[in-house]
């Protein structure tokens, strides 16, 4: 039995306002002919289809062209909602898509059961844990006078409860040695990401970052969404981000994009990594002013098509670089999306011992010890901060 793991695919996202839609097309593209290729059982998506919750309609248009043909390739796909992604917009055409053997769960099941699929493929069987992005909602109750410790151990114990649900259903399911699989959408504890790659923490104040800990022993292969660089999960290859097939940021430049590509020997993965090529080169330039030139020229003599962002290091604010930078690359194939100057670099090293730089949290209680409420009031109000403020972040 073949598998095949992708996630974070952002369709319809923008980098610094320039649109990907040509080059997201030429990844599903690829993936198509990838499937029609490998000859995949099952596909997994583990989450953030989309980048927003009210994706474009060209981005929807990607979507449902592409589900339609790869569900001619594989015997099955299951999808889960991100935290990106719209749980209802996804859940919308379920029973439909469910005829074409696409399972989606975009709101998580108040039963974590109903999220357990049993895959009857060609190939064999294999039992499906699909557990979408866990909202605090989801998975408890805001309890008064909860400190961020015992809110944190509370998100956590629940993600936990939730997946051993799952399961415990997908053991029940269990006919003989077939594979149980878990799916699933969240910042695990040391995972890796870069700089402006749009990876949100997934509640205020990095309360989410889960421990392998949480998924049950018994789950064969537990394959990820959320962070966009592939890795393994506290060393264990059986708990993979399969990471975004295209690069989110310029930090990403340097990296290699994969599909996770498995099947199984005696419940045992047998994985490997088809490498995603790059439709559209980024590169970030450092340096003074006279060298990021130079490598801008170096580029612009190899007829390079890239996109750049530029990171000027030293020397002092330039009012006209912008222009002259960007007049440097017109009518070329070479496009800078960001350009940043020393200034904003000093405002941002002068702001490091403000209020702009602490988690909202700490502002607050910050704020909270200046004023003469007691013990209890003091608790009661961080309690009704933190809700509002998961309720801001779920909302963005």
């Amino acid at each position: 039995m073949k598998i095949l793991h992708s996630a974070d695919w952002h369709l319809g996202a923008k980098l610094h306002g320039q649109s990907r839609e040509s080059e997201q097309q030429a990844f599903l593209d690829w993936f198509l002919e990838t499937l029609a290729r490998v000859q995949p059982d099952i596909l997994l998506l583990a989450g953030d289809i989309f980048d927003t919750a009210t994706p474009p309609v060209s981005a929807q248009r990607q979507y449902y062209h592409f589900l339609y043909q790869a569900a001619q390739q594989c015997d099955a796909i299951v999808i889960i909602a991100g935290n990106h992604d719209s749980a209802a917009f996804l859940d919308a055409p379920q029973a439909l898509l469910a005829n074409m053997q696409i399972y989606v769960v975009g709101q998580a099941p108040q039963n974590a059961a109903e999220a357990v699929f049993a895959l009857e493929t060609k190939n064999g069987r294999a039992i499906v844990a699909a557990v979408p992005f866990l909202r605090e909602r989801d998975i408890r109750c805001t309890q008064v006078g909860e400190s961020l410790a015992d809110k944190a151990s509370a998100i956590a114990d629940g993600v936990r409860q939730y997946y051993q649900q799952a399961a415990e259903q997908a053991q029940k399911l269990r006919r003989g040695s077939e594979p149980l699989i878990a799916l699933g959408h969240l910042f695990a504890a040391g995972g890796k990401t870069t700089d402006h790659d749009g990876v949100r923490d997934l509640f205020v104040g990095k309360l989410g970052h889960l421990s392998a800990t949480i998924f049950p022993q018994c789950f064969d292969y537990v394959a990820l969404g959320h962070l966009h660089l592939p890795q393994m999960v506290a060393q264990n290859p059986r708990i993979r981000y399969s990471g975004a097939p295209l690069m989110m940021g310029f930090g990403e430049s340097v990296s290699e994009k994969h599909i996770v590509q498995l099947h199984f020997h005696e419940r045992q993965p047998i994985i490997d990594a088809i490498t995603v090529p790059v439709w559209q080169k980024l590169r970030q330039l450092r340096g003074r002013q006279e060298t990021v030139i130079a490598e801008i020229e170096a580029l612009l003599n190899d007829e390079a098509a890239v996109w750049l962002e530029i990171i000027i290091e030293e020397g002092v604010f330039d009012s006209a670089l912008n222009a002259r930078l960007q007049d440097l690359v017109a009518n070329t194939s070479v496009k800078i999306l960001r350009i940043q100057q020393p200034s904003t670099q000093d405002f941002v090293a002068a702001l490091s011992d403000t209020r702009q730089l602490y988690e909202p949290q700490e502002v607050f209680a910050q704020r909270l010890e200046k004023t003469p409420f007691n013990d209890v009031e003091k608790a009661q109000l961080t309690a009704d901060f933190l809700t509002i403020l998961q309720q801001v972040h779920d909302a963005h």
